[in-house]
C-alpha cells in the first residue's frame, strides 16, 4: 500500500467533518474524466465543489489533510478515496 495504513481511519474522519468524501470522489472523477483531464490547478475542482457548498473556508483544511498523507493533487485524492471507499461510513 502506498499510504500509511494506520492513518486511513483518522483521515476519513477528518474529511467527513469537512465534506462528503463520496461527493468529492464523484466530482473529481466526473470533472477530470477519471484523471484524463486535470483542472488548471492541482486542486481546482475540489475548491469549486467546496465553494458551491459555501464551505470555501474549509478548502485549505481538506487539501492539508490529503497532503499530510502524501496525496499530491485531487486526481490522486480521488484514487485514494476510491481505494478506501469501503471504510467511509
Amino acid at each position: 500500500m502506498r499510504y500509511d495504513p494506520s492513518r486511513i481511519e483518522a483521515v476519513i474522519m477528518q474529511l467527513r467533518e469537512l465534506l462528503d468524501p463520496i461527493a468529492l470522489m464523484a466530482t473529481i472523477g466526473k470533472k477530470t474524466r477519471y484523471g484524463r483531464r486535470r483542472g488548471p490547478t492541482p486542486w481546482h475542482y475540489t475548491r469549486e465543489l467546496l465553494t458551491s457548498y459555501d464551505r470555501a473556508e474549509d478548502t485549505d483544511k481538506v487539501i492539508a489533510t490529503f497532503e499530510a498523507i502524501g496525496v499530491a493533487d485531487e486526481v490522486d485524492a480521488g484514487v485514494w478515496l476510491a481505494e478506501h471507499m469501503n471504510r467511509i461510513p
